[in-house]
């Protein structure tokens, strides 16, 4: 544990965050990712442009690494071109590079021409020498968030601009959900390198809460972070928010503490409100059992909702499995899944939930301590 120096206090003992909003992407010092950031440096400043896909859980910190890493080492001397896909931008044809592209667009006879044409314009927007004339400029980094929302003509034109080698490209996609066919293309011809950000491990999370909040965190109260963040820098964040502002995570003697119900606050349970996304009746019903009630064996669980619904539980990620001995039991995949559920769930239709659970254990005979 490490100790707070002697002007990190002000008399009197209570402090806030030094300096900016807590839950600001750009405020929390980078923590956690140097060993990362050292892998990426060496593929971005190479002698050849290269296309780098980083994928990732959503707020794991994809996006703040790449800005370190164009910011920092790998810094281009052209500009970096961004464009954020988005599902608005999903539905229209080149939406999500629109702001880049030349203006009209070209009229072009066939396809594979329209990219090429395409391709051309967004480059020689950029121009192709220094000011002064005598020297090609560096290539531009173009830098594309959420790419696994790319329409197919973005997509196509990264393709195309890939093989061409004109320029860098910086990715960034949401693991586990499927990415556009030409972006996949990239990965499987050898044109993009693919790599998985993981969450922050437990120590790096102890690290970041303790620069964060400039001292010393206690414990259990890091640790219990920890687990309901799953290491997921964005949740972090507005967790630490969330308690700092409800007074339920405070500085008592130079040592952040957790006071009282850890509370998600309203930002962080609409994101993970979005995680969970919308359910049918039946699978929002298994969920609230099993936020009631977690761990619950799966031969219960299956007779109260039924395996189709079971199975559809775990389609949509929300539920994971575990042994205890002989027995088979089920979870919330997050803590903070149960938290959501359990803070959103009408008085009425808790009872009924919490009805249905004690009838069913007690059907089983009490015969595990954990019954009662």
């Amino acid at each position: 544990m490490r100790h707070r120096t002697a002007d990190s206090v002000p008399p009197g003992g209570s402090r806030r965050p030094l300096t900016g909003s807590l839950t600001s992407a750009h405020s929390w010092p980078f923590t956690g990712r140097e060993d990362a950031l050292g892998e990426l440096v060496p593929l971005l400043t190479g002698p050849d442009p290269y296309v780098l896909l980083l994928t990732g859980p959503a707020g794991v910190g994809k996006t703040r690494l790449v800005r370190e890493l164009l910011a920092g080492p790998a810094r281009p001397v052209a500009r970096v071109l961004t464009a954020p896909a988005t599902e608005s931008t999903r539905r229209i044809p080149f939406g999500a590079l629109a702001h880049l592209l030349p203006e009209p667009l070209p009229a072009a006879g066939g396809r594979s021409n329209l990219l090429r044409a395409l391709a051309d314009g967004l480059l020689a927007a950029e121009g192709d020498t220094d000011p002064n004339g005598t020297a090609p400029k560096p290539a531009p980094v173009l830098q594309i968030d959420d790419t696994h929302l790319l329409d197919d003509g973005s997509a196509a034109l990264l393709l195309h601009l890939a093989v061409r080698r004109n320029l860098r490209i910086v990715l960034t996609a949401r693991s586990g959900v499927p990415l556009p066919d030409a972006v996949d293309a990239m990965v499987r011809g050898g044109y993009a390198r693919r790599l998985e950000l993981p969450p922050l491990t437990a120590d790096s999370v102890g690290l970041l809460l303790e620069r964060a909040l400039g001292g010393p965190v206690e414990g259990s109260t890091a640790d219990l972070l920890r687990r309901y963040s799953g290491g997921n820098v964005l949740w972090l964040q507005q967790l630490v928010e969330a308690g700092t502002a409800a007074g339920t995570l405070t500085d008592t003697a130079g040592v952040w503490q957790r006071k009282g119900p850890l509370d998600p606050g309203t930002e962080l349970s609409g994101l993970v409100e979005r995680r969970i996304g919308r359910l049918s009746p039946a699978v929002r019903r298994a969920a609230e059992l099993l936020a009631l009630g977690e761990p619950l064996g799966s031969a219960e669980l299956e007779h109260l909702v039924g395996p189709a619904v079971l199975d559809e539980l775990d389609h949509h990620g929300l539920a994971t499995g575990e042994s205890d001995g002989r027995r088979a039991r089920v979870r919330l995949a997050h803590p903070l899944y149960g938290e959501v559920l359990r803070q959103r769930m009408p008085a009425h239709r808790r009872r009924r939930h919490c009805r249905e659970l004690a009838d069913a254990v007690r059907r089983t005979g009490m015969r595990r301590r954990a019954d009662p």
